[in-house]
């Protein structure tokens, strides 16, 4: 008896050493991570839109660099600006040729520091021609007070420029069929219902332009179908 209680006392110890083990695991340091966001959107010819490099930091930081690649027959890059994390800011340097922004940096000076996630950088794109042009970071380096180099991580995004849409025409997603009719009102109401089972584009899906997908959609929606030139819809710039 004295021998299985030990054996269960070795037992459970062995559990807890196992647990904690664990937890230790699941609370290691992660990296400063140095993101695109939006991760992924879809703009239309000839629009303009932005983009963000985002940091969110894991220990205290005083200054960081991007650069950034992307498809420049797809898109061009018309201005580089501060996203206000850090007081001093570098725009780098832009080349539309060769689809490369290069030496993107914010910074503290005096030893400051943050651990509060915000905007290195704001990019104002106009997107030119149709397809997906990834948006690449690379020369990612983030510093300490002290200048020296902490762990990062990023995280790159995409940008789908697409050529002519209708406004509306949701169905069959992802394409449509060139009609705005019920079977678009049928959709939109079963994505505000279940997005994740019946997905849509959020660009011909938006009717009333208020950054969001929801009943008021669908209703105007029904009313364009019943009578377009009294409910006239408004998506992406056409």
């Amino acid at each position: 008896m004295k021998n299985m209680t030990i054996r269960g006392i070795r037992s459970s110890l062995f559990s807890i050493f196992l647990v904690l083990a664990f937890c230790s695991i699941g609370i290691a340091a992660a990296d400063t991570v140095v993101e695109i966001d939006p991760s992924t959107q879809t703009v239309c010819t000839g629009e303009q839109f932005t983009v963000e490099i985002d940091i969110t930091p894991d220990v205290a930081i005083g200054g960081a660099q991007a650069s950034l690649t992307y498809n420049p027959n797809l898109v061009t890059i018309t201005n580089v600006a501060t996203g206000g994390m850090f007081p001093g800011f570098l725009p780098g340097t832009t080349d539309n040729g060769a689809g490369t922004v290069t030496g993107i940096a914010g910074y503290f000076t005096g030893g400051a520091t943050t651990t509060t996630p915000g905007t290195l950088a704001v990019i104002t794109c106009t997107a030119v021609n149709p397809g997906t042009s990834p948006l690449n970071l690379f020369d990612v380096k983030v510093t300490d007070g002290a200048g020296v180099e902490v762990p990062s991580n990023p995280v790159n995004g995409n940008v789908v420029v697409v050529a002519d849409v209708v406004c509306g025409d949701v169905a069959p997603h992802p394409d449509g069929d060139g009609v705005v009719d019920m079977d678009d009102v049928t959709l939109l109401l079963s994505h505000v219902g279940c997005p994740e089972m019946y997905p849509i584009s959020k660009l011909v899906g938006d009717v009333n332009c208020d950054g969001r997908i929801d009943m008021g959609d669908v209703i105007l929606l029904l009313n364009y179908v019943g009578d377009p030139a009294k409910y006239p819809l408004g998506c992406c710039e056409e």
